[in-house]
């Protein structure tokens, strides 16, 4: 049985981790032998999971993530019988059955200062974390993979590239509604589009 990690659908805001995440399980419902799988979560998914029965929550709701992952996710595996953790971001909690994170990007290796000091150092050290206790580290490309080397000197043969589930529908449709032959589309939140008409 394999328990993923569904703090990200708790949360009110739509981001990638969470967009990733949703595309990733609409992926393993379609597959026609999936494994088993259950979502654990600190409390119930602010959108419809319906689809994957085996919701677990926390019985301490009120727990944020961290303390979630570090006081009640463990007992929560043990009775599930869960044998693997699949992490979607690279906050690697200690516990008792193998993990895979997913690292989607390091900006501070690349653009040092980009998202400013305070953020940069808590993420290097939570990659640094992850790199020690994942047993299997995936990322969305093979840029990030040599990024991910690069800044924690992991085993080359411990980093997965697996890119990120996406939805075509959306950018085809984009496509279609636009009135001339070369047009850039950007995304921004709830399906939200903007055209950028390049040609006649």
């Amino acid at each position: 049985m394999i328990a993923i990690d569904a703090t990200p659908l708790t949360e009110a805001a739509a981001g990638g981790v969470r967009r990733a995440l949703l595309l990733l399980l609409q992926g393993l419902e379609a597959l026609p032998d999936r494994p088993p799988v259950v979502l654990v979560a600190p409390r119930a998914p602010a959108v419809d999971v319906t689809a994957f029965e085996c919701l677990h929550v926390a019985r301490r709701q009120a727990l944020p993530p961290p303390l979630f992952r570090r006081w009640d996710l463990p007992g929560l595996l043990r009775r599930l019988g869960a044998r693997v953790l699949y992490v979607p971001f690279a906050a690697t909690p200690r516990i008792g059955v193998p993990i895979v994170a997913l690292v989607h990007e390091l900006p501070h290796v690349r653009w040092p200062g980009i998202e400013g000091r305070a953020r940069a150092l808590r993420f290097a050290r939570a990659t640094r974390i992850a790199t020690r206790r994942a047993s299997a580290l995936c990322v969305p490309s093979h840029a990030t993979a040599r990024d991910l080397i690069q800044a924690t000197s992991v085993a080359p043969g411990r980093v997965h590239v697996t890119g990120n589930a996406f939805d075509p529908e959306p950018w085809a449709a984009a496509v279609r509604d636009a009135q001339g032959p070369d047009v850039v589309v950007v995304g921004s939140g709830a399906g939200a589009r903007t055209s950028l008409h390049l040609g006649a």
